[in-house]
C-alpha cells in the first residue's frame, strides 16, 4: 500500500517538478520495481493458502505487470522521455488501483 502510494506521489511530483513527464520513469520506477517484486509474493500466498483466491488470476495480474515493467519499459530506455505521459498514466493507474485494492483488503480483515 505504501509503495504504491509512493509510486503515485513520485509520478505526480516528477511531472510538477520538471513541468513535463520526461523524468517520470527515472523517479518513480524504483518504487514500482520494489512493489512489483514484492507483489510476486501474492502468488506464493495463494499457493500456501494464506489468502483465498485463484493462483491463475494472481499470476496473470502480477506477471502481466512484470512483463510490461521489466520486459517492455526497462529495455526501451530511449523512449522514456518521448512517451513519459504514457508511462505516467500507467504508473498512476496501477498505483490507484492497488491502493484501492489493498485498502479494501485491510478493511476486510
Amino acid at each position: 500500500l505504501c509503495l504504491y502510494t509512493l509510486v503515485i506521489l513520485a509520478t505526480l511530483g516528477s511531472a510538477v517538478r520538471h513541468g513535463s513527464f520526461s523524468k517520470v520513469y527515472d523517479e518513480a520506477s524504483p518504487f514500482l520495481t520494489a512493489a512489483q517484486l514484492i507483489a510476486t509474493l501474492e502468488m506464493v500466498h495463494v499457493l500456501v493458502r494464506i489468502t483465498s483466491g485463484s493462483f491463475a488470476s494472481a499470476f496473470v495480474q502480477v506477471e502481466g505487470r512484470n512483463l510490461v515493467l521489466f520486459g517492455v519499459l526497462r529495455p526501451s530506455l530511449s523512449t522514456h522521455q518521448q512517451y513519459g505521459y504514457v508511462i505516467a498514466s500507467l504508473f498512476i493507474s496501477w498505483g490507484i488501483s492497488d491502493v484501492i485494492r489493498f485498502a479494501y483488503y485491510l478493511l476486510k480483515m
